[in-house]
């Protein structure tokens, strides 16, 4: 089974990229809760451009985790929230790379119902 990191382990990781915190001190309470409040609109954002679909928050695939992670800390309205500039750079990569891994994974195809399946009668 494939590793996974969970919808609170990607708040804590951009409000650290956001903050620029160093690896010793523990993210704000109300830092979390205001990144939290962004998560869901990110996400359907980058769902809604074709950039990456995470069905599950509490699932995110490994590979896409520090991605998505940058994608959520550089949105300009986070990086407003959180007193600076957002590194649009950074944001654009981070979504090139997931559209990359998008397209590396496999297609998964629905299997045709029997009732369906011409018989030759």
């Amino acid at each position: 089974m494939a590793e996974t990191r969970t919808r609170a382990a990607l708040v804590e990781r951009a409000v650290a990229i956001v903050t620029v915190q160093g690896s010793a001190q523990a993210p704000d309470a109300e830092d979390i809760a205001v990144m939290d409040d962004f998560v869901d609109g990110v996400l359907a954002s980058l769902a809604a451009r074709n950039v990456v679909f995470v069905p599950n928050d509490d699932a995110i695939p490994a590979e896409q985790f520090e991605l998505i992670a940058t994608c959520l800390a550089e949105t300009p309205a986070v990086a407003r929230r959180f007193g600076r500039a957002a590194d649009e750079a950074a944001r654009r990569d981070a979504e090139e790379q997931l559209r990359v891994i998008a397209r590396a994974q496999p297609m998964r195809l629905l299997r045709h119902d029997a009732m369906f399946r011409w018989r030759g009668c």
